[in-house]
């Protein structure tokens, strides 16, 4: 018998979990990860690097979300280690401003969603979802109106905090243990969140939230497993699905993997099968931030340094 007794199967699943964690940590510090699998050209151009953050604070941008409410206003939030914070920039990087989420912890937020609401109010989706050490059952999502940001002719201070209206908040579980999830998403029509477990030797799994805010537990349903053509082909960082509800857009740390959503999947749940079209989103440091822009057309993306560049490709066909 392989294993003679339980402490030698307990030394056997310690030295899997090490050797893991320590595949994941190369991958990010060395920028190795295997190079994407071909996949269906999508019709998008190079990647362009329109700007760098501007504000020095902005040192691990984990989510990114464009706003549907003002052009040219992108919103981002820093990794574990920061207070509740949401920061307004423009697509050079210019900084536009500083928020407090009121009612909120950061623990470890590693993505973010904005979508429309049928009255037109604009609100941002935060997920404190990152659980490295899969210690949580589960974890938590704050709804917020998007605040107001001032006009370009406002030079913000950097120093300032404003406060954002109190969160909704809804926490939730998984229905199969613990996970380390680092992509969320929002559907622009039914308001369905969509969480996606990070993983470095399987599939990512997919789960469908009901976005019942301010209620009981919400227990997550596990809907379906994707497949990245990369190697490793479940480390999703992030997504988001475009406005207009047709595609949405997984990332890693090397590229983009877009799907085309069929209108009779409004719900996602056979999306997955597609093989999804390879995205170039730039040379980013570390990519786990990625959003769609208002037009539906193109793609932002940054990375988790301080100053990251932050890229742009455009959608050449019409939507």
């Amino acid at each position: 018998m392989f294993f003679q007794n339980i402490p030698t199967f307990f030394l056997f699943v310690i030295l899997l979990a090490v050797l893991s964690r320590g595949a994941l940590y190369w991958i990010r510090s060395s920028g190795e990860q295997g190079s994407p699998t071909q996949g269906t050209a999508g019709p998008y151009s190079a990647p362009v690097a329109i700007g760098k953050f501007e504000l020095d604070r902005i040192d691990e941008s984990s989510g990114l979300a464009a706003s549907r409410c003002r052009p040219d206003v992108l919103w981002t939030h820093n990794d574990s280690g920061d207070d509740p914070l949401i920061y307004a920039f423009g697509p050079d990087g210019r900084h536009l401003g500083i928020w407090r989420v009121e009612g909120a912890r950061h623990i470890d937020w590693e993505d973010m969603a904005l979508a429309r609401d049928s009255e037109g109010t604009c609100r941002i989706y935060i997920g404190e979802i990152g659980n490295n050490d899969l210690e949580r059952p589960g974890g938590t999502i704050y709804r917020i109106r998007e605040p107001a940001v001032p006009d370009d002719s406002a030079k913000p201070d950097r120093r300032r905090r404003l406060t954002t209206e109190p969160a909704e908040i809804l926490r939730f579980s998984y229905p199969d243990g613990p996970q380390d999830s680092e992509a969320l998403l929002v559907h622009p029509e039914s308001g369905v969140i969509y969480i996606f477990s990070k993983e470095v030797s399987r599939s990512a799994v997919v789960y469908r939230i009901e976005p019942k805010f301010g209620g009981e537990l919400v227990i997550a349903e596990r809907i379906a497993a994707v497949s990245l053509p990369a190697v490793p082909n479940g480390l999703v960082t992030a997504g988001d699905i475009s406005p207009d509800g047709k595609r949405l857009i997984l990332t890693d740390y090397i590229a983009g993997y877009e799907f085309e959503i069929s209108p009779d999947d409004r719900d996602l749940r056979t999306v997955w099968q597609a093989r999804p079209a390879v995205i170039d989103l730039g040379k980013r440091k570390d990519g786990e931030a990625v959003a769609y822009g208002p037009d539906s057309r193109s793609i932002f993306a940054t990375g988790e340094k301080r100053n990251s560049e932050i890229f742009r490709v455009l959608r050449s066909e019409p939507n």
